[in-house]
C-alpha cells in the first residue's frame, strides 16, 4: 500500500451542543524538495439542507445536477467496496472471490463475493470449492448477495439449500456536491489522517469490537490500495467519533462511521461525513457510496438529509456449520 503521512485537520472550538463551526479555509501546502509536509489545516464549511448560503445570507439551491437521483451501478460499487475492505486471503474462482480474514470479525472480509466470470466452472463445482475453502478454515459458508451476484438465480438456489438471510443492508449513493450542500456550519475538531492513528484504532476497537486493533491494521487497513482518510473527532481529549473514507475512480466509499454514546445526536456524525467529503474532493471525487443496515433508523435519517438515496440492497446468505 502506498501510504502518505499527510494529515488534514478541520479545526474549530467545540461548544456543546456541536452546532456551529466558523473558521477559514486554507489550501494545500506548496510542494518543495525534501520530506512531504506533515499537516495542513482546512476548515470545513457545513451548510443547511435547503441549500448553500450566499454572501447576503440567503439560501441558494445546490447546482443543477445534484438532484438527478442516486448515481452508480451495483457491479462497480461492489468492486470498489471489495477494494476498500480487502480480505487477507482471497481465492478467485471464475469471478467469485472467496474471502477470509482471520482475527477480524467482519462479514465482508470473510464471505463469498459471487461476481460474474467466464462461466468456465459450473455452479456445482464452484459451490463445492466454496464449501472446501471455508471448511478447511473452520468457518461458516457465507455469500454476499447483491444485484451484481452471478448467476442471477444464485440467491434462490441458496435459499432452496437452506441458507438463511443475514444482515440486510441498503447501499446508498449521493453526489459529493449534494453532501456538502446539505448542512449548515458546525464546529467540532475533526482530523482526517491518511494513516490510522493510535486514537483512531482504539476508538474503532471500542466502538465496533471486531478484533484487536493491531491485527486489524496489519491484516486489513494497511493493505487498502486506494487512498484512505481516517476521520477522528476528539472532544475534551476523548475520541468522540470516527469514520473512514476510501477514494477510488471518482468515488468516496464511507465506512466505519461510529459515535461514542456520550456524543450522539450532537452533530458528530454530520461533521465526520462532511470532513470526509472535503478530504475526498482533494482526490477528485464527485460521488459517494455507503452501506447502512436496514434497521439503523438514525443512520438512515442522517444520510437522507445528506442527499443519499438507496441504489440497491444486499444481504448475506449463511449456512451454519454442522
Amino acid at each position: 500500500m502506498l501510504v502518505s503521512d499527510r494529515k488534514r485537520t478541520w479545526a474549530g472550538a467545540c461548544p456543546r451542543p456541536l452546532e456551529t463551526l466558523t473558521s477559514r479555509r486554507g489550501g494545500r501546502l506548496p510542494r518543495r524538495p525534501g520530506p512531504r509536509p506533515q499537516a495542513f489545516h482546512l476548515a470545513v464549511p457545513l451548510r443547511q439542507a435547503a441549500g448553500t448560503a450566499g454572501a447576503d445570507g440567503t439560501l441558494r439551491r445546490p447546482m443543477e445536477g445534484t438532484h438527478l437521483g442516486p448515481p452508480g451501478e451495483p457491479g462497480l460499487i461492489e468492486e470498489l467496496a471489495a477494494n476498500a475492505w480487502p480480505a487477507l486471503i482471497v481465492q478467485v474462482v471464475d469471478g467469485w472471490r472467496l474471502r477470509y480474514t482471520p482475527g477480524v470479525r467482519a462479514r465482508r472480509a470473510s464471505s463469498v463475493l459471487p461476481m460474474g466470470g467466464r462461466d468456465e466452472v459450473g455452479l456445482e463445482d464452484r459451490m463445492a470449492l466454496v464449501d472446501d475453502f471455508y471448511a478447511r478454515r473452520g468457518q461458516p459458508v457465507r455469500y454476499q448477495m447483491s444485484p451484481a451476484a452471478h448467476p442471477a438465480d444464485l440467491d434462490a438456489v441458496l435459499q432452496e439449500r437452506g441458507f438463511a438471510i443475514e444482515a440486510p443492508v441498503h447501499v446508498q449513493t449521493a453526489w459529493i456536491e449534494a453532501v456538502l450542500g446539505a448542512f449548515r456550519p458546525a464546529s467540532p475538531h475533526v482530523v482526517v489522517d491518511e494513516q490510522p492513528s493510535d486514537p483512531w484504532l482504539a476508538a474503532y476497537t471500542e466502538l465496533f469490537r471486531r478484533g484487536d486493533a493491531r491485527t486489524l491494521r496489519r491484516v486489513l487497513l494497511d493493505r487498502i490500495a486506494p487512498p484512505v482518510g481516517y476521520a477522528l473527532l476528539r472532544i475534551d481529549h476523548i475520541s468522540a467519533a470516527i469514520g473512514m473514507g476510501v477514494a477510488e475512480r471518482g468515488w468516496l466509499g464511507i465506512f466505519s462511521m461510529g459515535t461514542h454514546e456520550r456524543f450522539r445526536r450532537r452533530g458528530a456524525a454530520t461533521a465526520l461525513l462532511v470532513a470526509l467529503a472535503r478530504w475526498a474532493e482533494t482526490h477528485h471525487v464527485v460521488k459517494a457510496y455507503l452501506q447502512v443496515e436496514e434497521e439503523n433508523d438514525p443512520a438512515h435519517r442522517l444520510y437522507e438529509r445528506a442527499g443519499f438515496q438507496t441504489l440497491y440492497r444486499y444481504h448475506y446468505r449463511i449456512r451454519q456449520m454442522s
